[in-house]
């Protein structure tokens, strides 16, 4: 096999944004108006549990267009590839997200349920697994998308727990599918309104101080301001998402045939071998 390989760009893409505050400190606020930005040509806004999106629509300049979807997963994903896949001109689109915390919540319920319907309490690792795949199908469309992406999450204080047992010490998290961190290229978080603060960015345009910094002016903050900052310049957001090798799937055993066929007469499993 021919080695590839490339040089690097140097130009800086259009990244990933996590907006995770606590209730009514201007996240989605945040995110509908950088619409108004000329950074930007289309803002597709997809809203999954929120109801704030029409509202918003009364901020001056706001030029975003609601995406719409009837809720469930297959329907936010296929919204999400519609909408990524608008032609592009001159400028890049951009796409809201509002928010993952509710799309992590409908993944979760749906395995719930299904642990219900098996007559189980918990849900088992396996259907965590399945949670998480179909997240991650969510974040690999929209990484497709040419501009930036700005996903909006709850940010709630929560007491740590160690050794299974809860402590006295409190932490502040997103609630959302634990890699979501990793996933984006900046976290701007709010604990209180009016007071954005950049836990991380990943970018060569600045020193980012350790620990992250607050913005010189936070009661007047908004993302085109931050998204100048970065010395965006077009570039290409490669990413190679990751591929399954069906090769790699263990093969099915008798047993498992038969736990299959008691599961279907159940009414728990689809006959190709899909949950419900």
């Amino acid at each position: 096999m021919t080695l590839k390989t490339r040089k690097p760009t140097g130009k800086a893409s259009w990244p990933l944004v996590l907006l995770a505050g606590r209730e009514k400190c201007g996240k989605s606020f945040t995110a509908s108006k950088f619409s108004a930005s000329d950074l930007i040509d289309r803002t597709f806004y997809l809203e999954i549990g929120e109801g704030t999106a029409d509202q918003y629509g009364a901020i001056k300049g706001a030029r975003y267009e609601i995406v719409e979807h009837d809720g469930s997963f297959a329907g936010i994903l296929q919204a999400i590839e519609d909408a990524v896949a608008v032609p592009v001109d001159e400028k890049p689109h951009a796409l809201v997200i509002d928010s993952v915390s509710e799309l992590w919540g409908l993944l979760s319920d749906e395995q719930e349920s299904i642990a219900r319907k098996r007559g189980k309490d918990t849900i088992t690792m396996d259907q965590w697994n399945v949670a998480k795949k179909r997240w991650r199908q969510i974040i690999d469309a929209a990484r497709k998308n040419r501009g930036p992406v700005i996903f909006t999450a709850r940010y709630n204080e929560v007491t740590v727990i160690r050794n299974g047992k809860p402590t006295t010490e409190k932490e502040w998290k997103v609630d959302a599918e634990k890699n979501l961190a990793y996933e984006v290229d900046a976290i701007i978080t709010w604990t209180k309104p009016r007071e954005p603060f950049i836990n991380g960015v990943r970018t060569v345009a600045f020193d980012v101080p350790q620990g992250g910094f607050a913005p010189k002016d936070p009661a007047n903050f908004d993302l085109d301001k931050f998204f100048r900052s970065l010395n965006i310049e077009g570039g290409q957001r490669i990413y190679i998402p990751r591929k399954e090798d069906p090769n790699a799937l263990p093969e099915r055993t008798a047993d498992d045939t038969m736990a299959q066929l008691d599961a279907q007469a159940q009414g728990q499993l689809i006959p190709g071998g899909g949950e419900r």
